[in-house]
């Protein structure tokens, strides 16, 4: 699975965390922010933490950037909270 690197603004429980990277990868031609890969030993790498998103919201950056796209719009954190 093909993927790129991914800036979006995470909020967790409603409240804004701050910018994140993510992995961004598409299934069935869909884009997905990815924050979590589980190992299988059959294959590639599982995406168990994501969020689907909307391409209209991704931005493609210039070369010279750390990452490769930024996401338009704010996106809930699929993983639980550490306590």
């Amino acid at each position: 699975m093909e993927t790129s690197k991914i800036r979006v603004m995470v909020m967790q429980n409603g409240q804004m965390k701050g910018l994140y990277h993510a992995d961004l990868t598409y299934i069935d031609n869909i884009p997905y922010a990815v924050f979590k890969w589980e190992t299988v030993p059959e294959g590639d790498p599982v995406p168990v933490a994501r969020v689907r998103l909307d391409p209209r919201g991704l931005m493609k950056l210039p070369a010279n950037s750390s990452v490769e796209y930024q996401y338009r719009a704010a996106i809930e954190d699929p993983r639980q909270p550490e306590f």
